[in-house]
């Protein structure tokens, strides 16, 4: 019975042991789960943390690169970076600050300060657009800027690598501040322009480390914003003086077309006072043949009033109407008028040529007749050619042209005189026009002594000139080239030595 009742023990106990190493592996087992489990929360709650903090850089990222994308200035690229920055690093408070190097042996010193703009409120509470720098109210961040020690700044940039960089607040100032870190973002370097955003913790427990790793991450792209901001101004500076300096050739060329069409009124100017002189002297010595014929006339209406009375006097008048050749007299006056009046047409017309030629600096265009522009031109010059040269006109009939008439008459008038000089033994100028299409073509040829081949590529070179010195400025062509051009012409020359030169002008037809 004994013996019964130990084994029974005996296995009651062998039965309690197998139960005790069950439980105990059972409960190895579930704290091995429960620490797997713990592991698995803890690790998506580090995922999801993650998760959100990518999330949040996303929308910092894509919000920074549209609003940086859009601003319209550098103050505002910066305004919108320190915006977004700060809200980002939950609205940790910010300035910007530039720093200039005068020359490059001189300190580093504060040359602006800008606060983040604010929205202000109006009476009610809400929201107003309308934005007030709190640059323009007392700051306490401001006022620490402006005791900042530069040299530190520069230094712990230096000493990252040119990276974003966190400093303890006494580092920076002497004076106590509530302030206990600055996080420093170098933005950009610009010649002697130095620019910081500044980012202020009361303790540690507020700062992020790995958002502002993402701040230290954004600035490159602030930095290209402000760069192409910088460019955009240098952009529209650059733009307005060439505006300057492209007014300032406009107005030396058009003192240059000016001085050479006075040149060329100089050259002209005994050939027009003689072309002048001819006509004057013609209608002068008419005007006294007329104070003579006057003179007679007025004796014999005085003999016919005293005809009236004393019948005797007709016998004088008769007389006195042999002796005058009377009958002569009445034919010989208006020959005598309308050669005078031919005479004074002829002065007028070159007056009206020489004034049209030396007010030609208008820029307003108008519908004009190349035939008649070439006819002026042939008059204005005539005197300088008669003498030596031929002129043979061979004028069809062709549409008009829009252009300024004076400009084109300086052109024609230039080859005209430098045709004349290419013949100092006489020859022959010819002068046509046709309509080849849309395009009214004039030719201006000589029988010359022709050009040489490595002038024809200089002969539009302002101040190239083959003539002898005092004869020519170099300048004619060249001007003759920039009229040609304003009017949308193309000119070709063809030439061969000892034959002459052959100057052809194509026009655009303009039809009304």
């Amino acid at each position: 019975m004994a013996d019964e009742i130990q084994n029974r023990i005996d296995a009651l106990e062998k039965a309690l042991e197998r139960e005790k190493a069950a439980r105990k592996m059972a409960e190895t087992l579930l704290e091995q789960r429960s620490r797997e489990i713990f592991e698995s929360n803890q690790s998506l709650k580090n995922q999801a943390s993650e998760a959100k903090l990518q999330q949040l850089q996303l929308s910092f990222f894509t919000g920074l690169s549209a609003d940086i994308w859009n601003a319209d200035s550098v103050n505002a690229t910066v305004q919108v970076y320190l915006r977004r920055a700060s809200e980002f690093l939950d609205n940790a408070q910010c300035i910007f600050f530039q720093l200039r190097q005068k020359s490059p042996n001189n300190q580093w010193t504060l040359a602006s300060v800008m606060e983040l703009e604010q929205p202000s409120k109006n009476k009610s509470g809400a929201k107003s657009d309308k934005r007030t720098e709190i640059n323009e109210q007392p700051s306490e961040i401001r006022d620490l800027v402006k005791v900042f020690n530069f040299g530190t700044i520069l230094d712990s940039v230096e000493g990252s690598g040119g990276e974003s960089t966190l400093l303890p607040m006494n580092a920076l100032i002497d004076n106590e501040s509530s302030f206990e870190y600055a996080y420093l973002v170098p933005l950009f370097h610009i010649k002697n322009n130095r620019g910081f955003a500044c980012f202020v913790y009361s303790d540690s427990t507020q700062i992020d480390i790995l958002k502002l790793q993402s701040v230290e991450s954004s600035r490159s792209m602030l930095a290209v914003a402000v760069q192409r901001q910088m460019a955009t101004v240098n952009l529209g500076n650059r733009f307005k003086e060439l505006e300057k300096t492209y007014k300032k050739l406009d107005d030396t060329q058009r003192q240059l077309i000016q001085s050479e069409r006075m040149a060329s009124i100089g050259q002209l100017a005994a050939g027009v006072a003689h072309e002048i002189n001819n006509p004057i002297g013609f209608v002068i010595s008419n005007y006294e043949t007329l104070a003579e014929y006057i003179a007679v006339l007025n004796t014999l209406l005085d003999l016919i009033v005293e005809a009236k009375n004393d019948s005797s006097a007709l016998n004088k008048v008769e007389a006195l109407w042999k002796e005058e050749d009377v009958d002569f007299i009445r034919t010989d006056v208006n020959d005598l008028i309308v050669a005078s009046k031919g005479g004074l047409k002829r002065v007028q017309d070159i007056v009206a040529g020489l004034k049209s030629f030396s007010h030609s600096d208008s820029k307003s265009y108008e519908t004009i007749s190349l035939n008649d522009c070439i006819e002026d031109s042939i008059q204005l010059v005539w005197n300088e050619l008669k003498y030596n040269c031929e002129v043979e006109k061979h004028l069809d009939v062709v549409s008009n042209i829009k252009g300024n008439f004076g400009q084109i008459e300086q052109v024609i008038v230039n080859m005209l005189i430098n045709a004349k000089h290419a013949m100092e033994d006489g020859g022959t100028i010819t002068v046509s026009t046709e309509q080849e299409q849309d395009q009214v073509i004039v030719k201006i040829s000589d029988t010359g002594t022709g050009i040489s081949p490595e002038n024809l590529e200089k002969l539009f070179t302002p101040f190239f000139t083959t003539k002898a010195v005092g004869v020519g400025t170099g300048l004619g062509l060249s001007i003759s080239y920039g009229i040609l051009q304003d009017h949308g012409a193309n000119i070709s020359v063809d030439s061969q030595l000892g034959q002459g030169t052959t100057f052809t002008m194509s026009f655009p037809a303009y039809y009304e």
